[in-house]
């Protein structure tokens, strides 16, 4: 799934359009603000050749990124609209392939597994709840990225060193 094609997506799921279509234009906003902001600067480093042109778009990538982050930490804004949606994301992942995913749901308090709409709504949708290894694999995912989760947690690596 890519972002750009996402809504229509998710509301397979159980979401009703009109009410998460803000939190996905604030998303994709988000996205396109960086990619604008990237490709002028890719092409102002192309074409700088002078020191004064140098400067100017230095100036340009700095001013980007004030921009980027004052939206990001602007509260109850860009920031928490565009996690929110990514929380849906995560959890569309998740009831689009529950077999993927319920073999590590762990038991909530009554030692009843739950099911992945349960676990959706209780830990995956609210914010201010924190994402686990299911859940961010669901969302890498469902995004088609890679990634590595590092833990901190003093255990020791292959080679020995503290994590």
């Amino acid at each position: 799934t890519t972002i750009a094609n996402s809504l229509k997506w998710v509301c397979q799921f159980g979401y009703e359009e009109m009410t998460i279509d803000m939190f996905y234009e604030e998303l994709v906003e988000l996205f396109d603000f960086i990619e604008t902001s990237l490709s002028v600067a890719d092409n102002n480093d192309k074409s700088a050749s002078t020191s004064a042109g140098a400067a100017e778009d230095e100036s340009n990538h700095n001013n980007a990124q004030q921009q980027l982050h004052a939206k990001l930490n602007e509260e109850n804004s860009t920031s928490d609209y565009c996690t929110w949606y990514l929380r849906v994301l995560t959890a569309a992942q998740m009831k689009s392939n529950p077999d993927r995913f319920l073999p590590f749901l762990l038991a909530d308090e009554t030692n009843m597994m739950m099911d992945i709409p349960t676990f959706c709504s209780r830990e995956v949708e609210p914010m201010g709840k924190e994402c686990g290894m299911v859940t961010v694999a669901a969302l890498a995912e469902c995004l088609g990225v890679k990634v590595v989760i590092e833990y901190m947690d003093g255990r020791l690596s292959n080679n020995d060193a503290a994590v």
